[in-house]
């Protein structure tokens, strides 16, 4: 009820001391209490918006630093001189400056001061109310919280959430401990409150206020009713820094887990003759089909592997796939390499990541690993930023997948690291004969079991999501869909994800890796949806030549390039780089 006119008047007599009543929560429950008959004592730092508030509510006002314990003693001892009692204390001050962030970036005096006034504060409240109530044998302590206490901060605040934890679980202490003496305490997790203390954290970081405002609007915390929302994330670069894939594929090659094909042209219909020619030769011949490759000690076989993986050519320079694809669907390398896991079990690939990606987050950032002669990335991280979103979007009710051009049975591996299951993880699906893993690849929408032409790949993607989330069959799985059966957030970092989170209806999240189609889409913003993130660790420096948006930042299914096209028609400008590292 907002009309303040119509109230029981049901604290007449009764005293409140309110701190941090100068503005937002406090401010308002000053108006509310004296609106119920209540002495409000209006304790705040700031003496004009602490003194305006007692006049407008016919209280008294106290100056207060409500972490030094005299004066909040004193705060007390006031209210009690000048009106007999002290019976509610709603102990609400707090603060949230933008330096309290990550606990990577976080430094221990911004964690202090906020310790200090969020949970410091609240205790020295508590010390000097209770003796007045306990003399009373009656009283009431409202503590304000907040819903980070239980669910996480979308994008971190550490000490503020850590803060905010601790009097969550003070109350409790306290309720229980002093309710046989007729006082309540309890606490307060209110989720974000247009506060002025909001506003200016929200000013100073415009990219966090917009995605509270989409999980705030989406989320089933806002009382939204139908399917749980969706949200969606690539893997790669996007969750976690560097590639699981190229990890354990390493850590195969090292500890000669790929098996010697029957031929080498078959495990890719796209695989040109030079490349088969130059893997026999390199590998040999001497190795049984589907036998172990002796790649930990054979460099000419293993650097043979990542030569065509890694530039789509033989180790002389020659050509390694050829034919006609769609580029907006696949790509043969990213085929190829879930296609030398052919013969194991997906339970045995699963088992290899695990063991890559103990290796790789074990190592420090920056770690190089040599294989072969080769020198590829040896470390992993999740993001804490990304773990803490996917935490926070499950709490307010969202359902969240990881799709990822990664084989599945890999990035099964690793999505337990961020709270998601087996049935949540959408990736390259190759088929399975007799238990194992072969060079087939499952088809999407109405495009059936193939060696590759469709993957969790760009247009892909959406396919992928449109089927397994959706159940939208045959070729309508290709389409955009309506915007009841769309993600209402999506987060990605390369071209292999501008369609997805393009399709995204409350937010698109990009990390910004300097690729042009999805960099393109995200600069120009046609939606007002699009937020930009460099990525977390190791950022990318800033792209000095414009994204080539007008002329060439666009693939066609063919592979030639055109000019990147919103929705209308019309053609996205050249872009500058302007989020960056």
């Amino acid at each position: 009820m907002t009309d303040q006119t119509a109230v029981c008047r049901r604290l007449v007599g009764r005293t409140a001391v309110i701190t941090g009543a100068g503005s937002g929560i406090g401010l308002a429950t000053a108006r509310r209490l004296s609106s119920e008959g209540a002495n409000v004592v209006c304790a705040d730092i700031d003496e004009v918006a602490g003194k305006a508030a007692a006049e407008e509510v016919g209280g008294t006002y106290v100056q207060v630093d409500v972490t030094d314990s005299e004066q909040v003693e004193a705060l007390y001892k006031t209210a009690f001189d000048t009106y007999g009692s002290v019976d509610i204390a709603f102990n609400n001050a707090g603060i949230s400056p933008p330096d309290d962030d990550s606990i990577l970036t976080t430094g221990l005096d911004a964690w202090k001061r906020v310790q200090e006034v969020n949970l410091t504060s609240v205790y020295l409240c508590c010390k000097h109310a209770l003796p007045y109530m306990q003399r009373q044998g009656r009283g009431s302590i409202i503590n304000t919280a907040s819903f980070v206490a239980v669910m996480g901060a979308a994008t971190s605040q550490i000490s503020y959430t850590a803060s905010k934890g601790g009097v969550l679980s003070m109350s409790r202490e306290l309720g229980v401990q002093f309710a046989r003496e007729g006082i309540r305490v309890n606490a307060l997790c209110p989720g974000p409150v247009n506060t002025p203390l909001l506003k200016e954290l929200f000013a100073k970081d415009p990219e966090r206020a917009a995605l509270q405002k989409m999980i705030d609007e989406r989320g089933t915390c806002a009382g939204s009713g139908g399917a749980r929302p969706v949200a969606t994330f690539d893997w790669d670069n996007t969750v976690v820094k560097n590639d699981v894939s190229d990890a354990t594929l390493a850590w195969a090659l090292r500890h000669d887990k790929v098996l010697q094909p029957k031929s080498w042209k078959a495990t890719n219909k796209w695989l040109t003759a030079d490349a088969h020619r130059a893997l026999t030769k390199a590998c040999g011949t001497s190795v049984p089909a589907g036998r172990p490759l002796p790649t930990s000690k054979n460099t000419a076989c293993t650097d043979e592997i990542l030569d065509i993986y890694q530039d789509a050519e033989t180790s002389t320079g020659k050509k390694a796939f050829t034919g006609t694809w769609n580029h907006r669907r696949t790509v043969p390398e990213y085929v190829w390499i879930t296609q030398l896991f052919a013969g194991h079990t997906p339970a045995t690939l699963t088992s290899y990541a695990r063991q890559a990606r103990a290796e790789n987050l074990k190592a420090p950032i920056g770690t190089e690993q040599t294989v072969g002669t080769h020198k590829m990335a040896g470390y992993i991280r999740y993001y804490v930023q990304q773990k803490d979103l996917i935490r926070t979007l499950k709490a307010a009710g969202f359902d969240v997948y990881i799709v990822s051009a990664s084989a599945e049975p890999i990035v099964r591996a690793w999505a337990p690291g961020v709270g998601l299951d087996r049935d949540h993880v959408i990736g390259i699906r190759n088929l399975v004969d007799d238990g194992r893993l072969t060079t087939g690849v499952q088809g999407c929408g109405d495009v059936k079991a193939t060696h590759g032409e469709v993957l969790t790949y760009m247009d892909g993607k959406r396919c992928w999501i449109n089927q397994e989330i959706y159940g939208v069959k045959g070729a309508k799985a290709w389409q955009q869909q309506d915007r009841a059966h769309r993600p209402a957030f999506a987060a990605g970092d390369a071209e292999t994800d501008v369609t997805f989170v393009g399709d995204a209806t409350g937010a698109h999240l990009a990390l910004n890796r300097n690729k042009a189609e999805f960099m393109c889409r995200a600069y120009d913003n046609s939606d007002h949806r699009w937020l930009v993130n460099p990525m977390f660790i190791e950022p990318n420096e800033r792209q000095a030549d414009p994204y080539p948006c007008a002329t060439t930042g666009y693939t066609r299914p063919d592979g030639t390039l055109g000019p990147v096209r919103r929705a209308d028609g019309s053609i996205v400008p050249d872009q500058q780089d302007r989020i960056h590292g």
